[in-house]
């Protein structure tokens, strides 16, 4: 024991920071919040380990960005088409009545209906939809009931 070490109040109980050698400067607050950044980081072990995790994750990204993006380009689309923000409003009320009453159902469903089959029937219902839109935007004159 030093004479330092025992001249700051609380002993050697203060951990005290390792010392800056010399010409450097001390870790700013940006190192310090990567630092505990670095702490958190994900776990990628399922990523190194397991292809099928890897095309699960990759393709569930996809669907899901295409999701969101079909969540900007359908009332978009309405606007375009009729230039009415009342009918955007109303495909707006349109997508959120199923939001509403179809989980009470839908949690019936799941319950009686593998998961697997469930999530197959309902990608490739979602996947039939999409196309439906994507060929009423390209049609000449797009209908606009089909985006209800």
């Amino acid at each position: 024991m030093t004479d330092e070490d025992t001249d700051r109040p609380g002993g050697n109980d203060d951990p005290l920071p390792p010392p800056v050698p010399p010409g450097a400067r001390p870790p700013g607050l940006v190192a310090r919040s990567l630092a505990r950044i670095r702490g958190h980081r994900m776990d990628l072990t399922p990523f190194r380990v397991s292809q099928d995790f890897r095309r699960l994750f990759v393709g569930q990204a996809i669907s899901e960005f295409g999701t969101q993006i079909t969540f900007v380009a359908v009332p978009f689309q309405v606007y375009v088409e009729t230039r009415s923000t009342a009918m955007v409003g109303l495909l707006a009320l349109t997508e959120l009545i199923p939001l509403v009453v179809l989980p009470i159902v839908g949690g019936a469903i799941a319950d009686a209906v593998e998961r697997r089959r469930m999530l197959m029937i309902a990608h490739a219902v979602t996947a039939a939809l999409s196309i439906a839109l994507a060929v009423n935007a390209f049609l000449p004159e797009p209908r606009v009931w089909i985006l209800f």
